[in-house]
């Protein structure tokens, strides 16, 4: 052995000057806990907008066809009358309904995309879905607003004619009837609400450190 202590030992390779230091790249980060379920209930809340917004959209024109389908055979007077009525009173709220389809549809894309980005881990995703989450929460209060406003102002008209589309049967399905058009509205309420609180809950997420932080480690 050499007395030299700047020789390299027998069985040490020489550096080599053609290999620059590299340092490490950025460590890989996990992926925050509830994230894949946001992505994924996103995903789906997306999927079913597409589909309501078609069936807004569509509506008055399926139930017109299928009136026309079904007919007038076995309908009194008064039951063809009421149902006239009912389809009317719809056409008429056909327009803003039509604009919250439309408006639902482009959301929905957004957070269709927002969510396909997210399950991909792709850069924009945070950006996309903090947009699609507050326009989310701005039309559904908008949305319940204008619904709340069309049934307490039609509920009773409503009710009535419903009564009388369903014939000699009405009077003894009166409480039934009723029953249905407030359930209806509380149920619509809470599935509103738990659509508010998951949408502000996922906005929150979007806008944590550790989300923005796994994003941007590829």
């Amino acid at each position: 052995m050499s007395d030299n202590p700047f020789i390299n030992p027998p069985n040490e390779p020489a550096p080599s000057g053609d290999s620059p230091y590299q340092p490490p790249g950025p460590s890989k980060r996990a992926k925050p806990s509830w994230l894949t379920f946001i992505f994924v209930v996103t995903l789906i809340l997306g999927l079913m907008g597409i589909l309501g917004s078609c069936f807004v959209i569509g509506g008055p024109f399926l139930s017109k066809a299928m009136n026309n389908l079904m007919g007038d055979q076995g309908q009194s007077d008064e039951q063809i009358a009421a149902r006239d009525e009912i389809q009317a009173m719809g056409e008429e709220q056909y327009v803003p309904n039509l604009v919250f389809g439309l408006l639902n549809l482009a959301l929905a894309s957004i957070l269709i995309v927002g969510s396909i980005g997210g399950l991909n881990r792709k850069p924009w995703t945070p950006k996309i879905l903090k947009m699609g989450y507050t326009a989310a929460i701005v039309f559904l209060i908008l949305r319940t607003i204008y619904g709340l406003y069309i049934q307490i102002t039609t509920m009773d008209q409503m009710f009535k004619l419903s009564m009388k589309q369903a014939g000699p049967a009405g009077e003894s399905m009166s409480g039934f009837i009723r029953g249905m058009f407030w359930f209806g509205i509380v149920f619509g309420m809470f599935i509103t609400f738990a659509f508010l609180i998951f949408y502000a809950l996922s906005l929150l997420k979007m806008k944590s450190p550790d989300v923005g932080a796994y994003f941007e480690s590829q």
